[in-house]
């Protein structure tokens, strides 16, 4: 032991590593026998035999202060730190590789439990990520569903107001073809009224020109009464005369003449008053008949004028056959006008007949009281 401790301070020892310069931490265990080098021959490293003296063969024997074995001074350059001594001290190569084995070995360990634990901590964060981008994988199929969703509601809109657009395009088109129509029978209805208007006022004119001529006929007759009255006034006064200026044989044989002939000419005189009596009456019916006529045609006039105020209004008329209706009515009133014409052209003609009648009468009478005067 005595000559391990020269070897271990000896400075002439070239193989021993300088202390100041390489002194190392150790990461193995402390044998527990310390007397195991004494029982070395040879160095448990390379196995070369020890000697008490150096030779080629020989070689000088050292001791590891960490597991206590025999070993030559190559195998055994580094001095380490001893944990029992709390000094360097010399270790072998075994020792000393076991030693950075060992600290690689803690080294790798702690950096290998790190990294299991960043590991970890990272497969913690991947099944959060994983999560998170299951998640997300989730949200995104809702929202490419919903967002297909609202594409399809979209594309359904798109189609609807298509349709809705084609359907107000036809519907426009159709309006359009009534607007047509229904200008076309505005037009029509229109040249209709004026052609209506026209009738009308010939109706008005014509009616005016009836009641002009009953009232030229209701003149007439009256002037033929007069006449009758005052041929009848004459004939009393000439009777008179008669009596007072004949004798009574020559005045009774002439009175019974003048009888006759008067009884003859009163009896004409009533037939022509009576004939006046009916022409009154006639006359008092087409008075009647025209009346309605006037109201029958204020009643067309009315008629056409809502027509006029429905096609004003761009309506059309809202009675069924309202023209034909039109029409119609006006034939009945020229039928009924003609009518009226032809019943006041024989009042006419029986008013003239009337007044010759009367005229010859007269003639006939101023005769005889001439031939009677004689």
């Amino acid at each position: 032991m005595d000559e391990d401790n020269k070897s271990d301070t000896s400075s002439n020892n070239s193989s021993f590593v300088d202390p100041n310069k390489s002194i190392y931490d150790v990461y193995i265990d402390i044998a527990p026998n310390e007397q195991q080098w004494k029982k070395d021959k040879v160095c448990h490293i390379c196995k070369k035999k020890f000697g008490s003296k150096i030779s080629l063969i020989n070689e000088k024997k050292f001791r590891c202060k960490f597991c206590w074995r025999g070993t030559c001074g190559d195998c055994s350059k580094t001095r380490a730190r001893h944990p029992d001594f709390d000094k360097p001290q010399r270790i072998c190569n075994s020792c000393f590789q076991k030693s950075k084995e060992n600290k690689i070995s803690e080294t790798y360990t702690y950096e290998l439990n790190r990294a299991r634990s960043d590991n970890d901590e990272l497969q913690i964060q991947l099944e959060s990520a994983k999560r998170e981008n299951e998640m997300l994988i989730k949200e995104k199929e809702q929202l490419e569903e919903k967002l297909e969703q609202v594409q399809n509601d979209a594309n359904y809109r798109v189609e609807e107001q298509q349709h809705q657009a084609d359907t107000l395009k036809v519907k426009k088109e159709k309006i359009a073809k009534k607007y047509g129509k229904m200008r076309n029978k505005i037009q029509a209805a229109e040249e209709d009224r004026d052609g209506q208007y026209g009738s009308i006022n010939v109706l008005k004119y014509e009616a005016e020109s009836l009641k002009d001529a009953l009232e030229r006929d209701k003149a007439e007759l009256e002037e033929a009464r007069n006449i009758i009255a005052e041929k009848q006034a004459e004939k009393e006064r000439l009777l008179r005369k008669l009596e007072e200026e004949e004798a009574p044989p020559v005045r009774e044989n002439k009175t019974r003449k003048r009888g006759e002939k008067e009884e003859k000419l009163i009896d004409e005189i009533e037939a022509a008053l009576n004939q006046i009596k009916e022409i009154k009456g006639e006359n008092k019916s087409l008075t009647q008949e025209l009346t309605e006529l006037d109201t029958e045609i204020s009643t067309i006039e009315e008629k056409t004028q809502k027509v006029q105020n429905d096609l004003d209004q761009g309506l059309t008329p809202q009675e069924p056959g309202v023209r034909s209706v039109r029409q119609s009515m006006v034939a009945e009133e020229e039928k009924k006008i003609k009518e009226l014409k032809e019943t006041v052209q024989e009042q006419q003609q029986k008013i003239e007949r009337l007044k010759a009648e009367i005229q010859s009468s007269k003639t006939l009478n101023d005769r005889e009281m001439s031939s009677a005067d004689y």
